[in-house]
């Protein structure tokens, strides 16, 4: 294990450049972030949105780079945060969650 206890594995980033003057950095563990991506209900929103169901975590960046590239955020971006399924599956339409509270 690397000094931080979280294995030796040094840090990934992604770089979208955004309309405008824009630039986007993502920062990630490629270890953490491909075992996500290897879980079932995660690549079957993937899919929904338009990702391949069987790809290495480097097409999947590429593809969602390409995304971020364009105008708006792409709603399957919840995933690479680490937001909840459920959220991002509601975000995007996909299912049904009922909310316990609602702004004003």
């Amino acid at each position: 294990m690397g000094e931080n206890g979280r294995g030796d594995h040094p840090p990934g980033g992604l770089r979208a450049d955004r309309p405008g003057d824009s630039v986007l950095l993502l920062l990630y563990r490629p270890d953490a972030l491909a075992n996500l991506l290897e879980k079932p209900a995660v690549r079957a929103i993937l899919a929904r949105a338009g990702y391949a169901e069987e790809v290495a975590l480097p097409q999947v960046l590429a593809r969602f780079a390409r995304c971020l590239a364009a105008d708006g955020f792409p709603h399957e971006i919840g995933i690479f945060l680490g937001y909840p399924l459920k959220d991002v599956v509601g975000f995007m339409g996909l299912a049904r969650i009922p909310f316990t509270c609602q702004g004003p």
